[in-house]
């Protein structure tokens, strides 16, 4: 509007004291000024948004939100991508990525919900703009708490003490009657030794565990908490929540399977 205003006093001054220079120079930004408008709007029309990957995060965290940005050819493009406060500004050819962040209150899905893409390209003159909703929850944990293993079945969920076996080579011992001959080591009893037999162990197991909503203490969000904390700790486990129960597992799968209860458990 300045910008016009501007424009409309030069015409008004050239045309009282007849400016054949003023004409020139008011029509050429005047021809900038709809040029300006012109490409601003093209800047955005055609442009392709999809959401990205979104990992889960724990409450009081930022989550991070990534979309991919499509100018539909080889056209170069100046956009900037605002959710709340945050603002990022993006130059790109073709494809590129951006991301923005938002902070993960309470734990349960996420929703980014509405932003805005605008571009003021090229010369500042015009905002086009546009907003844009996407479907990309982020799942959000609940905050971990530390808090005592609690006690169930007497386990620990720890790794325990190897035990006989056949995969690992744990050492001699003297020959007793009985001992299979395949397990003699027959080279120490070639050097003039006593018979000597292999002893061979298997890995140490895990000791399973029942974290258990009764086993803890505090309201609903604090057991949350705290059982959060001990998924993170433990090895071989299993959940027990008053609506579902997560069956004995390990690894990181069924811990992410366990924390996704947490996270979405309702009271």
């Amino acid at each position: 509007m300045l910008f016009a205003l501007i424009l409309f006093l030069m015409l008004t001054g050239s045309i009282n004291y007849d400016l054949s220079l003023g004409f020139v120079l008011t029509f050429l930004l005047g021809s900038l000024f709809l040029t300006s408008s012109y490409h601003a709007f093209s800047n955005l029309s055609g442009l392709a948004i999809e959401s990205g990957p979104v990992s889960p995060v724990f409450a009081g965290e930022d989550a991070r939100f990534s979309v991919l940005l499509d100018s539909g050819g080889s056209r170069r493009s100046r956009i900037a991508i605002a959710s709340g406060e945050e603002e990022s500004f993006h130059d790109f050819e073709k494809t590129s990525i951006a991301q923005f962040r938002l902070k993960a209150e309470k734990r349960g899905w996420l929703h980014p919900g509405r932003f805005t893409v605008s571009t003021f390209h090229p010369l500042g003159l015009f905002r086009a703009w546009s907003y844009v909703e996407l479907a990309m929850p982020c799942l959000v944990y609940p905050r971990p708490l530390e808090s005592e293993m609690p006690a169930s079945s007497g386990a620990s969920g720890r790794r325990g003490k190897a035990r006989a076996g056949s995969e690992d080579f744990s050492g001699l011992r003297p020959y007793r009657h009985g001992d299979a001959a395949s397990r003699i080591a027959w080279k120490s009893a070639a050097s003039g030794g006593e018979l000597q037999v292999k002893e061979f162990e298997e890995p140490a197991g895990v000791e399973p565990l029942w974290l258990d909503w009764y086993h803890v203490q505090g309201d609903v969000e604090e057991r949350l908490s705290r059982l959060t904390a001990l998924v993170l700790d433990a090895g071989r486990f299993g959940l027990r929540l008053p609506d579902k129960t997560i069956p004995l597992g390990e690894g990181e799968k069924h811990k992410l399977l366990a924390l996704a209860a947490l996270a979405l458990f309702e009271a």
